[in-house]
């Protein structure tokens, strides 16, 4: 019997797919369209597969490394002795909080806490012109904010003018239109594939295209972060995405470092580790006020 039964035909046919012997194309998923289409569907499939093998627990590895520390003492030992020439800086609001002027996103100081009382709809609604044009006190309340009587560069807007007169400047990058990056004589030009050193100075790293010019640098250059705060390290939904924010504090980083506290304290930080801070100070006390006094 069981020969026999070896040897049975069975009754459906071969062209029968209930009965099709499982074969190498089922387990390459999803039929194809014919033609441009299906050449376009198996993109997709296969970006689709890459995409979920993509979403795994590993470490993220940035790149090369070309500091001995991930400090703020091992990006001023790097300056020492490989001396870049094309360090560009990325600076925001809190390079200027020391001159007066608030930031935006600081609990308790910054702009958009204070402005809360004039019940906006949201906070950038200041800078738009249909609520201006229904409510423009809070607007008004802001420029008096931003330009107050008496402004100076700050300790780190000198910081960063002392890299431009040691011949280490590249650019300078800002989101801020208090002007005080001009009374530092720097030069207003821009570019980041030369960038041999970042530095992100008092910025939230979230208002693009802004934000995003800090992965214009190539894979090995070290970045170096001044904030009160965390910021610019993506999340795991974003890694998965391939959107890859800065490294400090995650396993595999070579070259991000983020130093915690006022810009004005890690400009001066790092001047004291390069041996400029009594040039710094000469700066500081030599910098030109923005507006001058009004006469009573």
């Amino acid at each position: 019997m069981p020969n026999e039964a070896r040897q049975r035909k069975p009754k459906d046919t071969p062209e029968s797919p209930s009965k099709k012997p499982p074969s190498d194309e089922k387990s390459k998923g999803p039929s194809q369209p014919p033609g441009a289409c299906g050449e376009v569907f198996s993109k997709f499939v296969d970006s689709f597969n890459a995409a979920l093998n993509s979403v795994v627990d590993e470490p993220a590895v940035c790149s090369t490394r070309r500091l001995k520390a991930l400090t703020i003492e091992g990006v001023a030992e790097y300056i020492k002795k490989e001396k870049p020439k094309n360090i560009i800086v990325m600076s925001g609001a809190g390079i200027s909080t020391s001159a007066g002027i608030p930031d935006f996103r600081s609990p308790g100081s910054g702009l958009y806490d204070n402005l809360q009382k004039y019940k906006l709809p949201h906070p950038q609604a200041i800078f738009e012109i249909d609520f201006f044009d229904e409510n423009p006190e809070p607007f008004f309340t802001l420029a008096r904010e931003l330009f107050p009587e008496r402004l100076k560069p700050t300790v780190c807007h000198q910081f960063v003018s002392l890299l431009d007169k040691k011949g280490l400047l590249q650019r300078w990058y800002t989101q801020n239109i208090d002007s005080l990056e001009y009374l530092t004589g720097i030069s207003e030009d821009k570019d980041f594939p030369k960038c041999d050193l970042l530095l992100i100075l008092g910025t939230s790293l979230v208002v693009q295209p802004f934000a995003s010019m800090a992965h214009e640098v190539d894979s090995e250059c070290p970045r170096l972060l001044v904030n009160l705060e965390e910021v610019g390290r993506s999340s795991r939904a974003e890694e998965r995405m391939g959107i890859q924010g800065l490294c400090y504090g995650k396993h595999g980083n070579s070259r991000d470092v983020f130093w915690k506290g006022t810009c004005d304290d890690g400009a001066r930080k790092l001047a004291e580790l390069l041996g400029w801070d009594a040039e710094l100070e000469i700066l500081v006390e030599q910098a030109p006020t923005l507006l001058p006094t009004r006469k009573q």
